[in-house]
């Protein structure tokens, strides 16, 4: 949804490649919202399904934090902004070197 806002605003309008179609417990999803929310779900819940089996506590967590972790100490506050400021911002971004996984993310 996102990109697609940006994308529009910028002129920059793509033919789209997405996902028609997610099984999951054989059930066939092809709705772009219910696509959307399991996977949503699914990466939301991947901390909580794979530390269950751990022993850890807060304290635990805390403790190793401690240890392997610098504690930051810098500081910083944000401002609010509006969509104008946010357009104006794409619009600059280098389209060549704007990459993820190998993919254009504004083309």
């Amino acid at each position: 949804m996102t990109w697609n806002i940006i994308n529009a605003e910028t002129g920059r309008v793509k033919d789209r490649n997405g996902v028609s179609e997610l099984i999951i417990d054989n059930y066939s999803i092809k709705s772009d919202q219910k696509v959307a929310k399991a996977l949503e779900n699914h990466f939301a819940n991947i901390p909580l399904s794979t530390t269950k089996t751990l022993i850890s506590s807060p304290e635990v967590a805390e403790s190793l934090l401690k240890q392997n972790v610098n504690a930051c100490k810098g500081y910083f506050t944000f401002r609010p902004i509006d969509a104008n400021e946010i357009i104006k911002i794409f619009k600059t971004l280098d389209i060549k070197n704007t990459t993820a996984l190998g993919v254009s993310l504004l083309k």
